[in-house]
Order: structure tokens, then C-alpha cells, then sequence
């Protein structure tokens, strides 16, 4: 499976926009979880190819639930996620 690029557009204000683009710069498998399908937690850094506003340095993605396709992905699919985001400036 590739490794996709998260971006945030959280919005903000026009004074202090928040969008964030992100690479993963590491990874553990989700803590606690019942379920082989479950995204790990990851470690986030600035995209540097990418515009970031915002003055985030760093995200972490905890607290993963679900987030996996069924093994083989044929065609499209609803996957259910949810995570809790940290974001650092």
C-alpha cells in the first residue's frame, strides 16, 4: 500500500490561517487496539514540497480506530477512522 500525504485545512482566521502538509516521519502500531485493521499512530513533519501555514512543526496521529481497507481492495470502499490529532508550532 502507498504512503499517502495528509494535508489539514483546518481554516483559522485570515490573519492566522492553518493548513498543514504533511510526511510521515514515523510510525507504531496502534496502541490497545483489538484489530489488525486499525491505522498505526504516526509521527508527522512539514511536507517541505508542500505550502504550510500556520507555523506547525510537527503532528502526531494517536489514538487510532479503524482506518484499513478489506484485504484485497477491489474498487471503491467506505472505510470508518477516527484519531486524535496533536498539532506543535
Amino acid at each position: 500500500m502507498q504512503d499517502l500525504v495528509p494535508t489539514f485545512d483546518v481554516g483559522g482566521s485570515a490573519q492566522l490561517p492553518f493548513t498543514f502538509s504533511a510526511t510521515k516521519a514515523a510510525a507504531v502500531p496502534a496502541s490497545g487496539s483489538n484489530s489488525v485493521r486499525t491505522v498505526d499512530w504516526l509521527d508527522l513533519l512539514p511536507n517541505n514540497g508542500a505550502p504550510n501555514m500556520g507555523a506547525i512543526r510537527a503532528a502526531y496521529s494517536v489514538r487510532t480506530t479503524g482506518g484499513l481497507p478489506v484485504s484485497p481492495c477491489v474498487g471503491e470502499q467506505q472505510v470508518a477512522y477516527t484519531a486524535e490529532y496533536w498539532f506543535f508550532g
